[in-house]
């Protein structure tokens, strides 16, 4: 059985918004003798139900994955698992157990073999466990940790992470009603996620912009930007990807 290929169509399934469908797939994985592919399917399934706001049965699912992670003693593989636990706990705003979750993949991360995907590896679970302190406008344990994983992030060449901790940095500098500094940090964000056509990301800083502008009194050309945002959310494939702009819309521009 070609496993790969039915984790590429689980995923196309997903990103559909098709989760029953791409569940099943998922499933099939567990077919294998590899407990490498049995995570990859515990992982899938678990994301499913996730989208499908089932958060229960989503953290059971992540434990299986765990547990497997712990029996073949994947030590890189299970900090990635405690922080897809602790985005799904945020998802549900459980910032508690996220943050939990969090720490302990710092944890582990921190013991691992010092290569530059171990140490990017640590790096954004330390910027997003900033970002689960903003969310609970704990701004001075956001600073901290964002700014922690930022300098982390800058000893590598991972451009997307750099960019998406700088990002998170922007949106500390909103939530401090620093609103001008947050616009000088996002204008160059913005050209450098346009050139490297990361859409999504794009998207979400345009979002911040069109709130700082709001903020700083002009209307016009926040509303601008929001039209724009609007429009991109609707280009991507994934429904998952589309529904999360625009929950991030309602969110900063109520």
């Amino acid at each position: 059985m070609n496993y790969q290929k039915i984790l590429k169509k689980a995923d196309v399934l997903r990103c559909e918004g098709n989760t029953k469908e791409s569940f099943k797939e998922y499933k099939k994985l567990l077919m294998s003798r590899d407990i490498k592919w049995q995570i990859e399917a515990y992982s899938g399934m678990a994301l499913c139900l996730k989208m499908d706001y089932k958060l229960k049965p989503a953290i059971q699912y992540y434990n299986e994955g765990v547990v497997l992670c712990k029996k073949i003693g994947d030590s890189s593989k299970l900090v990635d698992l405690y922080r897809d636990i602790a985005i799904t706990y945020e998802y549900f705003a459980e910032y508690k157990e996220a943050e939990d979750f969090l720490k302990k993949a710092i944890n582990i991360a921190k013991k691992l073999k010092k290569t530059a995907t171990n140490t990017a590896k640590l790096g954004i679970t330390e910027v997003k466990l900033g970002v689960t302190y903003l969310h609970q406008n704990r701004l001075e344990e956001a600073e901290k940790w964002l700014k922690r994983g930022d300098r982390r992030l800058s000893e590598g060449n991972e451009s997307f992470w750099k960019l998406t901790s700088q990002f998170h940095l922007a949106e500390l500098l909103y939530f401090q009603k620093k609103y001008k500094k947050a616009l000088q940090k996002i204008i160059p964000l913005l050209n450098q996620a346009m050139d490297n056509d990361w859409l999504h990301r794009y998207a979400q800083i345009l979002i911040l912009k069109a709130a700082c502008l709001e903020k700083t009194g002009k209307k016009e050309e926040a509303e601008h930007d929001i039209q724009l945002s609007y429009y991109i959310a609707n280009q991507f494939d994934s429904k998952e990807v589309t529904n999360s702009v625009k929950e991030r819309i309602k969110f900063y521009l109520k």
